[in-house]
């Protein structure tokens, strides 16, 4: 979950980022939502290696062993990657949300197509500070409003699994999420929020069974 604070309403126009709330496992195996989260590259893979190990093995085996990645890792993966963002003369260009939430991630953007494994590649992402990954996009569903989200379709090159991550307003994205991955304290959380005044979003993964081109 993303949390954005409105910043200078009457005087700017623009939003800050307050931080994010990925969800874990606590000890009963449900899963929960841990404390805010200020600093995405503590998000990132690669990063807190022993402690990815431990919990990856409780996760993993919740869900047989078909996981591609803590949902710390997965989030950090969304907020490079679920965006609608292009570049114009090397410049960003797209919703403010999204170009607040690419960069905090210290992701970088290139639009040259490319193929993977026989996937058309339309984008890559990459981040050389955390990880030597290069996540390709294999296609975006565009924002509506009406559907209340967006989604893209993603694949880590070199690897055959494709992955969706989808992000839009936190009641519609809890509809569409099993049921047993919902943070016990989700309506508390997104209360405390909302009622303070900041605008969140939501964000999910997928791992996707079947091949897709």
């Amino acid at each position: 979950m993303m949390c954005f604070d409105k910043t200078g309403t009457l005087t700017e126009d623009g939003l800050d980022i307050l931080g994010a709330r990925p969800v874990y496992i606590d000890k009963k195996k449900k899963f929960t939502f841990s404390k805010l989260q200020t600093d995405f590259s503590t998000l990132a893979p690669e990063i807190s290696t022993n402690t990815r190990q431990l919990e990856n093995k409780r996760y993993d085996k919740m869900f047989n062993n078909t996981s591609t990645g803590l949902p710390s890792e997965q989030l950090f993966d969304a907020l490079m990657c679920c965006h609608s963002l292009t570049k114009v003369n090397g410049n960003l260009i797209g919703d403010t949300l999204d170009i607040k939430m690419f960069n905090a991630t210290g992701a970088i953007l290139d639009e040259s197509e490319s193929t993977d494994n026989g996937a058309h590649i339309i984008a890559s992402i990459t981040t050389p500070k955390f990880s030597n990954r290069t996540i390709g996009i294999v296609r975006k569903f565009e924002f509506a409003s009406k559907l209340q989200r967006m989604s893209v379709v993603t694949k880590v090159i070199g690897d055959p699994i494709y992955r969706m991550f989808i992000k839009g307003s936190p009641e519609k994205i809890r509809e569409m999420c099993n049921e047993k991955t919902i943070p016990g304290n989700f309506h508390k959380i997104l209360q405390k929020y909302t009622e303070n005044g900041y605008r969140v979003l939501a964000l999910g993964a997928k791992l996707l069974d079947i091949e897709y081109k």
